[in-house]
C-alpha cells in the first residue's frame, strides 16, 4: 500500500503565541513527534504544509537531527486561510495517483504514537477482505471521542479539492463511510491549541 503523512502546520499560532511546530515535548518538537509516530508505523514519506514563519520553521528543523522519514515541504501562501486550504495544497502537491491513502495530522495533535498509526493502517488493510463496503475514512477513537491523525482513502482527494473556501474537510468526511478505530492512547484527543494545554502536556511528558 502506498501511503503518505500530511502534517498541517501552516497556522499563525495566535493563541499559542509562538509557532506550534517549534514547541518541544521531551526534547522533540511537535513536528518531530508527528514524524516519529508515522515512521514507527512504516509510513514512507511526509508532506509538511507550512505558512506563517515557514522559513524559520524549516531552517530550525533542518539544523536539527535528520527526520526519520523523507519530508517534502510545501507552502500555503495564505496562512490566514482555513485548515482546509492547507490540506488542499498538500493534496495538489501529492498528485492523483501518488498514494492509496493519506494521513491528515494537525501539528497541534502531537501525542499520537506509532501504534495509533499502525492501528489505522491495519484497519485499512483488513477491509478488502471483510466483505462489507469499504470505508473511506478511518478515525481514531478513545472513550467514544475522535482523535488524530485520521486516514483517508485517496478516492476522497477529488472531493476535498473541490471544496470552496467556506467549506471544511468535515463536509466530505461526515458524508463518507467511516470506520472508527479504538486506541488506548488518550493523547490522540489532545489539541495543544493554547499555552495552558501545552503546559499540561509538557508536565506529563517523559
Amino acid at each position: 500500500m502506498k501511503v503518505v503523512q500530511i502534517v498541517l502546520a501552516a497556522g499563525r499560532s495566535q493563541r499559542m503565541g509562538s509557532p506550534k511546530p517549534l514547541l518541544e515535548l521531551g526534547g522533540s518538537t511537535l513536528l518531530e513527534l508527528a514524524w516519529t509516530a508515522a515512521a514507527g508505523a512504516g509510513v514512507p514519506a511526509s508532506i509538511v504544509v507550512l505558512g506563517d514563519r515557514a522559513d524559520s520553521i524549516r531552517a530550525a528543523h533542518e539544523a536539527r537531527r535528520l527526520p526519520p522519514l523523507p519530508v517534502r515541504w510545501v507552502i500555503n501562501p495564505d496562512p490566514r486561510s482555513e485548515q482546509l486550504r492547507s490540506l488542499q495544497v498538500a493534496l495538489e502537491d501529492l498528485g492523483d495517483d501518488a498514494a492509496d491513502a493519506f494521513f491528515m495530522h494537525p501539528v497541534d495533535h502531537p501525542l499520537a504514537l506509532a501504534d495509533d498509526y499502525r492501528r489505522l493502517l491495519e484497519a485499512f488493510e483488513r477491509e478488502p477482505h471483510s466483505g462489507a463496503p469499504p470505508s473511506d475514512v478511518f478515525i481514531l477513537s478513545h472513550g467514544r471521542r475522535r482523535g488524530h491523525p485520521i486516514l483517508c482513502r485517496n478516492s476522497l482527494r477529488a472531493q476535498l479539492l473541490a471544496l470552496g473556501p467556506e467549506a471544511s474537510a468535515r463536509d466530505v468526511i461526515e458524508t463518507s463511510r467511516i470506520c472508527y478505530v479504538e486506541t488506548s492512547n488518550p493523547g490522540v484527543r489532545e489539541d495543544l491549541d493554547t499555552p495552558e494545554a501545552y503546559r499540561r502536556a509538557a508536565a506529563r511528558f517523559p
